[in-house]
């Protein structure tokens, strides 16, 4: 994916811009294989994110610049592989992290009418 940098100068300070442009068509991609009817069952691994390209390098550098962001999210581009893959991991089970999920949760959910565990009095 191409990452295009712009710096300017606006009112004496030195600004970057950067522009992602095929960052939406991959969230629009994750959002389409989210729904139920699209995931099939596979044997073996699956992915289980779906990151635009320079997204993770975007979201440590925000994580290190912006006060608003949680620390942990510098921890995305580290260089240990265990500590950035926990990163990674606890980003994409965030509330921030529900647009790079690839296909819905395998966890089974039982809903029962009655407690059975409950005793009757």
């Amino acid at each position: 994916m191409p990452l295009r940098q712009k710096v300017t100068i606006e009112q004496g300070h030195i600004v970057r811009k950067r522009d992602y442009p095929l960052r939406n068509p991959t969230l629009e991609l994750n959002k389409k294989l989210q729904s139920e009817t699209t995931v099939k069952n596979t044997d073996g691994a699956r992915a289980f994110a779906n990151f635009p390209d320079h997204e993770i390098e975007r979201l440590a550098e925000k994580g290190r610049t912006d006060r608003d962001t949680p620390s942990w999210y510098a921890d995305l581009d580290s260089k240990d592989a265990q500590i950035s893959s926990r990163a990674i991991k606890r980003l994409v089970n965030s509330k921030d992290g529900e647009c790079y999920r690839v296909g819905s949760t395998s966890r089974k959910t039982f809903k029962f009418k009655s407690n059975p565990l409950a005793k009757d009095r």
